[in-house]
């Protein structure tokens, strides 16, 4: 209904997907695009809860783009630019479940139920934006300094990161290499830089669609809903070009900046 919404399809990919609880099924998420042309899924174990529906979203968003990605261009360019670019487009989407015009709008709260909720999943998303934003210091830190000298105490690496990024005491036992319990650092190795890259690229980009084709300075109270002319401009500036162009240059054309932090500032810092 949401992507829908903004012409953006969804039916085929949702029904070539996995979506809910099995046993033995994995119980992370994520999309996958088969074949670069026709053959996007996703993989969800979902729920009836906020985090479920952000989920949806954001795996949604992954494929959406790699759907709308022109076909024309050579096999080899048919992938979103970046990684940046595809978790960034996926977390503005993700992050619209908390915002009150979905909440109103989609998810059908009430006049009560507005006044009750939207202030705090509003709160909710800017704790979680910035506290995330410390988590990803202490793993981008974290995997440099290991390949960089990989003979070094990993786990002294680890908790001295974790201690000075997100004010968490070590153990009174610090030698267990804790690190090796995060996913991340053997399936997906130098990854986390395009969460935090892919927030400010969603900020700046949200601000860009918020002001230029939804005509509102406020990005906080825009979800885009109905919006098929929010739906054009993604398709058009930030799917079809694939990988035509590199991270930097697309957010450029996209925007008409370099990409900066000044727009995550001002989405979830500035009050």
């Amino acid at each position: 209904k949401y992507y829908k919404g903004m012409g953006l399809e969804v039916d085929a990919i949702l029904s070539r997907s996995d979506l809910y609880e099995k046993p033995g099924k994995s119980s992370h998420a994520f999309a996958t695009d088969i074949n670069r042309l026709d053959d996007q899924r996703v993989l969800c174990n979902l729920k009836p809860n906020l985090r479920w529906a952000d989920t949806l979203i954001h795996e949604l968003g992954h494929a959406v783009y790699d759907q709308y990605i022109n076909h024309d261009l050579p096999f080899i360019l048919c992938t979103p630019s970046h990684s940046i670019t595809t978790e960034g487009y996926a977390m503005m989407m993700g992050a619209m479940a908390k915002n009150p015009e979905f909440l109103t709008r989609v998810v059908g709260l009430s006049d009560a139920d507005v006044a009750k909720y939207v202030a705090a999943a509003r709160a909710s998303l800017r704790a979680e934006k910035l506290i995330f934003s410390r988590w990803a210091q202490v793993m981008i830190r974290f995997e440099h300094g290991m390949y960089n000298n990989p003979d070094q105490d990993l786990a002294k690496l680890w908790w001295d990161l974790k201690q000075k990024y997100q004010l968490v005491n070590p153990p009174e036992d610090a030698t267990m290499p804790g690190y090796a319990a995060k996913i991340h650092v053997v399936t997906v190795p130098v990854y986390y830089h395009s969460y935090m890259l892919g927030d400010l690229f969603a900020s700046q980009v949200n601000d860009t669609i918020a002001r230029t084709i939804i005509k509102t300075d406020n990005v906080r109270e825009t979800a885009y809903v109905g919006s098929t002319d929010a739906g054009d401009f993604m398709r058009r500036e930030i799917f079809a070009p694939g990988n035509r162009y590199n991270w930097r240059e697309l957010t450029e054309r996209i925007t008409g900046k370099p990409i900066s932090p000044e727009f995550f500032v001002r989405q979830y810092i500035l009050q």
